[in-house]
């Protein structure tokens, strides 16, 4: 009888326990069947008290899961697209002048890139810049997560490849961008980029361990704006700049000694601040910089004010033709 009472009490201690486990997600679990039955169980701790405050609540104890979450973005960077093939240049990467480790985590950049939630310091690998066609790599590229109630509150981000046809994939080369210790929710995506005006989607976008795609190269997928420098003309006041029907983002955005500002506008005129001026000082008018800087924004390893290609023309461009205008940013910061 006293044995009997001691399975008794372990079973419903058993009981007690597993009700009390469900009331949260744990980590994992499963049922295990063998030659006397079944059992389903869940692997994490066991939840002993809850904490509730005017934000929720947390179970004490529960071990939380989170997902890999997958999201391929797409847009072009108009320093370097070629409208008669549809795709971008990757002069730099047939250079061999693409890093293998992300820039944004070092100077200049830096300055002006902050990473979140554990990103930084991605590293590819040379066979990746061996792919060639339309998945061949162009550069590096960041891509930010945002809070869906408040998109001035980055949550994620992650240093990714940008490939010919705009496609933003991981650090293989070809895998959707993963952000871990997130879950799936709705996010606003941003996509920023060392020397052209970043972009941000207009609405939150749901995310998943489920790949999900981003177009952000055709006016499906509305982006954010907002009101444009004063003296601008219509066409620059929006998100992106249009090249023979394809959404690109905006390049010229060189001038790095204007730190946090040196994100949020191209500015082409001989005064001190502007990229256009910048470039001059940098080139001295006539010199070539040969490697991966920021001021060769049409990205084709070369930054020269004058001469065959002149990366002046391109901030000249896409500042609507004119010294007095600006392009600005259409981020919320």
């Amino acid at each position: 009888m006293k044995n009997k009472k001691v399975i008794l009490s372990l079973l419903l201690l058993v009981l007690g326990l597993t009700a009390q486990a469900q009331q949260a997600t744990t980590a994992a679990g499963g049922n295990a069947t063998g030659s006397g039955g079944s059992v389903a169980y869940s692997v994490g701790q066991i939840v002993y008290t809850t904490h509730t405050g005017t934000t929720g609540s947390v179970a004490q104890g529960v071990q939380q899961t989170y997902e890999n979450l997958k999201v391929t973005p797409k847009t072009m960077l108009a320093g370097c697209f070629d409208p008669a093939t549809g795709l971008m240049y990757d002069s730099l990467r047939v250079l061999n002048l693409i890093p293998l480790q992300e820039p944004y985590s070092s100077a200049p950049y830096n300055a002006t890139y902050t990473h979140v939630n554990g990103s930084g310091g991605e590293t590819t690998s040379a066979s990746v810049f061996a792919v060639t066609g339309p998945n061949a790599i162009v550069d590096w590229v960041f891509v930010q997560l945002r809070n869906k109630l408040d998109s001035n509150i980055v949550l994620a981000t992650r240093s990714a490849l940008i490939q010919r046809d705009g496609d933003i994939v991981d650090i293989d080369g070809v895998s959707p961008v993963i952000f871990a210790n997130n879950n799936a929710d709705n996010y606003f995506i941003s996509i920023k980029h060392r020397n052209h005006l970043g972009i941000m989607t207009k609405a939150p976008i749901p995310i998943s361990y489920i790949n999900t795609n981003v177009n952000l190269t055709t006016t499906a997928i509305p982006l954010f704006t907002k009101p444009g420098k004063a003296g601008n003309p219509a066409p620059l006041s929006g998100a992106t700049k249009m090249i023979s029907g394809v959404r690109c983002m905006y390049a010229g955005n060189c001038n790095i000694s204007l730190l946090q500002a040196a994100n949020t506008y191209i500015y082409f005129n001989n005064t001190t601040n502007s990229d256009r001026s910048t470039l001059y000082n940098i080139t001295g008018g006539v010199a070539t910089i040969i490697g991966y800087t920021i001021y060769d924004v049409d990205l084709n390893g070369f930054a020269r004010f004058n001469g065959l290609y002149p990366d002046r023309l391109v901030i000249f461009s896409n500042t609507g033709s004119s010294n007095l205008l600006y392009t600005n940013e259409q981020m919320p910061n």
